[in-house]
């Protein structure tokens, strides 16, 4: 397995999936395996939350208690812990996630540990410039996960030493 292995929808798997253009692309592309901040699930498990009257499904986790989601409906990816708690905006389609996972991935490493805070805050303002290049509008947004995880960057969390456990043992 490697970070480019991909988790692609058969028919049977986007049954949840209403939106077109989001079940073209998890039918065609795929979502990444695993990469730096996701796992994703296996389709065929795949476990559907109901909010008022929105729908999302689950397309992978970033820790075993926080989940990334998609719309089912309107196609935008979110981010939340669970089907009974709020959701935050991550992307506003499931290509756009797809392309900022990359994007955060093909830069990683960012720092050592014994980065100057100069030097953590000249890799988050390009890792921003990236993401907000590649989806704006929800980069914006209250509770947005990319501006979180820029900022985790931009203090030190995502040094090379810290993030021990990539790349992922592929045996």
């Amino acid at each position: 397995m490697c970070s480019v292995d991909r988790v692609r929808w058969t028919t049977d798997s986007l049954t949840v999936v209403s939106h077109t253009e989001s079940r073209q692309f998890l039918a065609r592309e795929g979502v990444p395996k695993i990469s730096l901040v996701f796992n994703a699930t296996d389709p065929y498990q795949a476990v559907e939350w109901v909010q008022g009257g929105r729908r999302y499904v689950v397309l992978g986790d970033y820790t075993d208690d926080e989940h990334f989601v998609l719309d089912a409906d309107l196609g935008s990816v979110h981010f939340g812990a669970g089907a009974a708690d709020l959701v935050w905006p991550v992307n506003s389609g499931v290509q756009e996630f797809v392309r900022c996972l990359e994007a955060v991935q093909g830069n990683f490493p960012y720092y050592p540990a014994t980065a100057e805070p100069q030097e953590q805050a000249k890799v988050a303002d390009r890792l921003e410039a990236l993401l907000r290049q590649i989806d704006p509008a929800p980069f914006e947004a209250d509770g947005s996960f990319w501006a979180s995880f820029v900022h985790d960057v931009s203090i030190g969390d995502f040094s090379n030493e810290d993030v021990d456990w990539w790349p992922p043992d592929l045996e």
